[in-house]
């Protein structure tokens, strides 16, 4: 039977593997092996706006565009440490292994300003309702041939079933390069689209509302700019009508995630990325101890350093992406034991009464605050 050079040599490396007696020191093989695969895929679709055709680019196209900056010798020199520099305004920074600098904050959320973001994730709803929609239109257009006229024809037929979209004047270059995508890796375009549909998952999972006065609602979010005011400290009405003056004024969100406290318990809840920064493919990691933490994590990271000092523990209910996400982080930087994961562990440790919204198909995990010395942050 003949076998390739490339499957010989994988049945090889397969081979070296399963030699291992310690079968933890397998599985960390495996998962390594699985990893540098992972990362050679995720190549083909990021960022997927470098594959845009000029013939599709809007002229205002560029203002879209929005990475995290390379970092300062004053922002190396005080990254992890968090403070208020206004009240219920809680910020920090992150340096990653390019130099990039990632920007954190916590807003507490009054009245006005929940209205504000409230607005702000059902424009990311539409955002992520029209990828998927696009995402839709792209698979009868795998071709690379596909010219101008066929892309402009689908959205326009779009935009006359969701008026809305009409505002979304960047719509045919987004289909275009999904059908530059779909050509040159269709697994690639799968993945995307799991990617849309967990994220329209978690923004439905967004909560805000003020339902109680024991409850303090907080927004937490990762920027590509220093974060020097509150979000939405003087935002004109306009931007709430017009879709792309809207994205433009908030580019620099790329990852954002509600948290109520109550009764003593934050509650981290709906984690999302931004639509447009997964088109874009912004994103970052941090090394703790020799290990990598995800962007996602580090935004959970400093949700929990923030709040060591307003409340007594901490609980989250991710679904199965970011699931598996906290489950590998936590393992690696060593704070596993001091989690409980799912019913039995919270009944064991007597911690159930600290959970406050778990949906079907979520594992609730509840960490006591005070317990925990938090990775990358500062106290």
């Amino acid at each position: 039977m003949f076998i390739s050079s490339k499957k010989n040599e994988r049945c090889k490396y397969a081979e070296t593997i399963l030699k291992v007696t310690a079968p933890e020191t397998r599985i960390a093989a495996i998962q390594h092996s699985i990893e540098k695969r992972l990362q050679k895929v995720s190549l083909l679709y990021k960022p997927l706006l470098a594959h845009f055709s000029s013939a599709y680019l809007p002229n205002t196209a560029s203002s879209y565009e929005s990475q995290f900056p390379v970092a300062s010798h004053k922002e190396q020199q005080t990254q992890g440490f968090i403070k208020e520099i206004k009240p219920g305004l809680l910020t920090g920074h992150l340096v990653n292994a390019q130099g990039r600098c990632v920007y954190f904050a916590t807003e507490l959320l009054p009245d006005k300003a929940s209205a504000y973001w409230s607005n702000h994730i059902k424009w990311l709803q539409l955002h992520n309702k029209l990828l998927l929609h696009l995402i839709g239109e792209c698979r009868g257009l795998t071709s690379l041939s596909a010219d101008k006229a066929e892309i402009l024809r689908r959205v326009e037929q779009l935009q006359e079933r969701y008026p809305l979209y009409k505002q979304m004047h960047y719509a045919p270059k987004v289909l275009a390069s999904l059908v530059k995508l779909a050509s040159q890796s269709p697994q690639s375009l799968d993945k995307l689209h799991m990617k849309l549909l967990e994220s329209k998952s978690a923004l439905e999972g967004f909560h805000i509302e003020n339902t109680s006065k024991s409850l303090q609602r907080h927004v937490c979010y990762v920027s590509t700019v220093p974060i020097q005011d509150y979000q939405f400290k003087s935002f004109e009405k306009k931007h709430f009508t017009n879709f792309d003056d809207y994205l433009k004024s908030n580019k620099n969100i790329v990852l954002t995630v509600g948290n109520r406290v109550y009764h003593g318990v934050s509650e981290h809840r709906g984690l999302t990325k931004s639509p447009f920064a997964l088109l874009q493919g912004i994103s970052s990691s941090f090394e703790y101890n020799k290990e990598n933490v995800p962007l996602s994590m580090a935004l959970h990271f400093f949700i929990m350093a923030a709040r060591q000092k307003s409340a007594d523990y901490m609980t989250v209910s991710p679904m199965m992406s970011m699931r598996s996400i906290l489950d590998r982080t936590l393992e690696r930087t060593g704070l596993r034991h001091l989690f409980a994961r799912g019913d039995q562990e919270l009944n064991e440790k007597g911690w159930s009464a600290y959970t406050i919204t778990v949906a079907p198909g979520e594992i609730p995990f509840v960490a006591k605050l005070s317990q925990l010395k938090v990775p990358l942050w500062h106290e």
